[in-house]
């Protein structure tokens, strides 16, 4: 969540902050721009009908960024490897059984 900047900075200046869904605001017709928008989610605020979203600890943050670094590396390594192969397919480089199965190591 590297959005949540937004959040943070003006809390630590001792400002009130809520971070929201906008998938939860309230729509009625199909009308959708920036300042129709902000008057829907102002309203629905001070109407209680919208709630904040809990921003998740640096900590907690940093913890989910180490969780999902592997699969992120995985998915590059496979990337990569498929480039490679790709690049050799297209000059003309037939490749042996086992190496075209990436998943497999």
């Amino acid at each position: 969540m590297l959005e949540v900047w937004i959040y943070r900075e003006p809390k630590t200046l001792g400002y009130e902050c809520l971070v929201i869904n906008p998938a939860e605001l309230p729509t009625t017709n199909k009308e959708s721009s920036d300042p129709v928008d902000s008057r829907k989610m102002a309203k629905s605020i001070l109407e209680a009908l919208l709630g904040g979203i809990q921003v998740p600890t640096l900590e907690t943050e940093g913890d989910r960024q180490l969780f999902r670094y592997p699969k992120r590396l995985w998915t590059d390594l496979v990337r990569e490897k498929n480039r490679i192969k790709d690049k050799l397919l297209q000059n003309g480089v037939e490749m042996l059984l086992k190496y075209t199965l990436l998943d497999k190591e």
